[in-house]
């Protein structure tokens, strides 16, 4: 079965770094130099998310696997809407040959694989960056990153331009690579250089972190930093 699940993908272009995101689409207000309390979290191993929910009366979106797993199994459009940080306004629509797909399609060959995530606090909201690879039967698997934002005790997935960057970084960087910088923890010369560069007074600065992974391909390629730093499986 050839699935094409076009709500999987947090950047609908691979154009590099350069997306621009309406405002219609703008659903969160907080920039990502505002944050607080950051937390890494490596699923070792890799936790898959199957459609395993039959029905929208199942879902609590309690915690962020929660809401992936929901995301994976929506059959109806009500059920996107309420995956999406405000709702019918800002998720995507499907037609109903989507949905018959999501109700026929093998759970365990359409799936997602959880690898990393980095959990913060902007302004008093919760927010989780959650990079994944999704298998698809037929297909190569397929990375990607996932933004979520937790209001009133339940789990939305959101999108915003002021994210766009740090979350294909996030997205890249091999897990291993991000936990030892997140934790300051390493032996390796070059992750310990990259450390250095990316830490201000102490902790780590994600506005570097992002500068960071920008100069991989800018002014011009560094094939070193890639090679060291970026996962390979990640487009």
């Amino acid at each position: 079965m050839n699935l094409r699940f076009t709500f999987l993908f947090l950047l609908i272009s691979v154009k590099l770094l350069s997306q621009e995101i309406g405002n219609e689409d703008a659903n969160i207000v907080f920039s990502i130099n505002e944050y607080t309390d950051l937390d890494f979290y490596n699923y070792d191993p890799p936790l898959q998310i199957k459609a395993d929910y039959s029905d929208i009366s199942e879902v609590s979106n309690q915690y962020p696997e929660l809401l992936i797993q929901s995301i994976l199994s929506a059959k109806n459009q009500d059920w996107i809407d309420s995956n999406i940080l405000g709702g019918s306004l800002y998720s995507s629509k499907k037609s109903e040959a989507h949905f018959q797909k999501i109700s026929t399609m093998d759970k365990d060959r359409n799936y997602f694989e959880l690898h990393h995530k980095i959990t913060l606090t902007l302004g008093e909201i919760p927010t989780t960056f959650v990079k994944f690879f999704f298998y698809q039967e037929g297909e190569k698997p397929v990375s990607g990153c996932y933004i979520l934002q937790k209001f009133d005790g339940r789990w939305y997935k959101t999108l915003h331009p002021s994210f766009s960057t740090i979350s294909i970084a996030i997205m890249r960087f091999k897990t291993e690579v991000l936990e030892a910088v997140v934790y300051n923890d390493t032996s390796n010369a070059n992750v310990s250089s990259l450390i250095d560069r990316v830490y201000t007074n102490g902790s780590i600065d994600l506005s570097k972190l992002e500068g960071e992974f920008v100069s991989w391909y800018r002014p011009q390629i560094d094939n070193r930093k890639i090679s060291q730093f970026k996962d390979p499986r990640t487009w």
